[in-house]
């Protein structure tokens, strides 16, 4: 847009159009359908400018006059959906659908008092089946709606939706698209199944933009349901978000976060444990590992670990993160020689890790530094208040860390080194941060 006019540009003037995004990574030019669009620019759709401006316009009253326009109160919130068993037979589950206000701290908005709950989906009722049960009182809140409290002051209360949490299941079927098992198993981008291992995809090119993906949608509305199955398909589609109706500003492809603790902690923190005693470590060399946790003096808000070498399969996300932090410093400590690991994952790492060895003397020490960078990545990912380029860059060494490591633990089997690495978990949380970055460069550059 030139800058330098000094007349007021009209709405419908082409040459005041935003039509490229411009960014100093290829591609340098696209068109502005594949970038985000901003929560106001929602908004304005679901709802028309005339109605924003008469009911959000702050006019700095009080509300103490009933004669007068009523007080605005907003309040933001981001909602969880999760099924869970409440039975021991696990196909008979719950959906518990909860919400807590987003503008509290963290540590104030995961305490049980500040999750209030929204409604319970009956055994095998669908999604949009229970949001349909809740979507009109929904749909009014976040709208806007007069109230009048008891002390006969009126306020315009809106809630409104910042977004959504969950696993990855539940947000697959939260945005409308296929779920973490599918051909195209992520709801950030359109990588297929066979490259999730592939951390140099093009998460921008190959990004699910919000108008783009609504224009596909779109297209398969006429066709035959036989045809546009099959188009959704080939996008990873099930259809538009259930939640629209109640939340007609959501953007299903960005205002859903990944879930870290099953990729980082569940997935991968499990099998870097599998990978270190039972593929890694001789047996001396667990038992030196064990002496060493037991003489290690943990800290008192910590719950009691059960014996890491044997029972690290009954952990919990907690748990597992707990003894990653761990695992270095006892690995250097106390399993400090290259005879305590196995003699085929020994020569694998001095094969793969060659150019380390000339900085580190011995494969253990390429060990201990492996799981540093991993315990590391955790800090960073789950850090109250994070720096994005750094959690990007924390997420994508471990992940190339982790590939490495597999090869050297597993053997030469390519299929069981993808079988470990090609999975959604590896893939989810290193596109969130990436796409999050993206769109925080895109803040600062310009557009045509």
């Amino acid at each position: 847009m030139d800058g330098c006019t000094s007349h007021a540009p009209s709405m419908w003037d082409v040459e005041y159009i935003i039509q490229y995004i411009v960014s100093n990574t290829p591609p340098y030019a696209r068109d502005c359908k594949f970038g985000n669009t901003i929560f106001a620019e929602r908004e304005i759709q679901a709802y028309g400018r005339p109605y924003l401006e008469a009911k959000f316009v702050h006019t700095g009253n009080t509300g103490d006059d009933t004669s007068q326009e009523p007080e605005l109160i907003t309040i933001p919130v981001l909602t969880f959906v999760h099924s869970f068993g409440a039975y021991r037979n696990n196909y008979r589950a719950l959906l518990g659908i909860y919400t807590s206000p987003a503008n509290l701290p963290t540590a104030f908005r995961e305490q049980v008092c500040n999750q209030f709950p929204l409604t319970l989906g009956p055994f095998s009722t669908s999604l949009p089946s229970i949001i349909a049960s809740i979507k009109d009182g929904l749909a009014a809140f976040e709208k806007g709606k007069l109230i009048k409290l008891p002390d006969r002051r009126h306020i315009f209360l809106c809630v409104m939706l910042l977004g959504f949490t969950g696993d990855l299941h539940g947000e697959a079927a939260n945005d409308g698209v296929k779920g973490p098992t599918s051909n195209t198993p992520c709801r950030i981008c359109l990588i297929g199944r066979d490259e999730l291992d592939n951390i140099h995809f093009d998460i921008v090119t190959e990004a699910r933009w919000t108008q783009y993906m609504e224009d596909k949608i779109a297209t398969t509305l006429p066709l035959a349901p036989a045809v546009r199955l099959a188009q959704r398909n080939l996008l990873g589609l099930v259809g538009p978000s259930p939640w629209l109706a109640a939340h007609p500003a959501y953007d299903p492809y960005q205002h859903n976060p990944s879930e870290a603790c099953h990729s980082e902690k569940k997935e991968m923190g499990e099998r870097m444990l599998e990978y270190l005693f039972d593929n890694i470590l001789t047996a001396q060399g667990n038992d030196l590992f064990l002496k060493g946790f037991r003489d290690v003096q943990m800290p008192h808000t910590w719950g009691n670990l059960q014996n890491p070498v044997y029972h690290w399969r009954s952990y919990t996300y907690t748990d597992v993160a707990s003894i990653i932090v761990l695992i270095p410093l006892i690995l250097r400590r106390f399993v400090n020689s290259d005879s305590f690991i196995k003699v085929p994952p020994l020569t694998r790492i001095g094969q793969e890790f060659s150019k380390e060895l000339e900085g580190f003397k011995t494969s253990h020490q390429i060990i201990t530094w492996i799981y540093y960078q991993f315990a590391n990545s955790l800090f960073v990912v789950f850090d109250k208040n994070p720096h994005i380029p750094t959690t990007e860059a924390a997420v994508r060494i471990t992940r190339v860390l982790y590939k490495r490591l597999t090869w050297c633990a597993v053997g030469p089997d390519a299929t069981a080194v993808r079988k470990r690495t090609c999975i959604s978990n590896f893939h989810a949380t290193h596109c969130n941060y990436s796409k999050y970055n993206q769109r925080c460069r895109r803040v600062k550059t310009s557009a045509i």
